[in-house]
């Protein structure tokens, strides 16, 4: 059955569909791990790099956009931004290192 048959006979449907589209739940891990990254940032002293590391998969660049977005939020009003706020992200990967003589 086509979606535009199911909107016409069942709108209820594309209701439910679009607030399941809507939703978010984060997961605890990941908001343990964006509370200790705005931790460490707020703790970092001026000037420093503050690294974020793990494997392929894990979230780490879900918990960066959302701790970019938490401060972004926090920080502009204070500095009454109109554009935002520059970065930097630097993302690679690593291959096998065969240390075979």
């Amino acid at each position: 059955m086509r979606f535009d048959s199911i909107a016409a006979k069942a709108p209820q449907l594309i209701e439910c569909l679009e607030r399941f589209r809507s939703f978010t739940m984060a997961h605890p891990m990941l908001v343990r791990a964006r509370d200790e990254l705005v931790d460490a940032i707020d703790g970092a002293a001026p000037g420093s790099l503050v690294f974020v590391f793990g494997p392929t998969g894990v979230g780490k660049t879900t918990v960066r956009m959302k701790v970019e977005e938490l401060l972004t939020r926090q920080m502009a009003p204070a500095l009454r931004l109109s554009r935002p706020i520059p970065g930097v992200f630097a993302g690679g990967t690593i291959s096998p290192v065969c240390w075979r003589p």
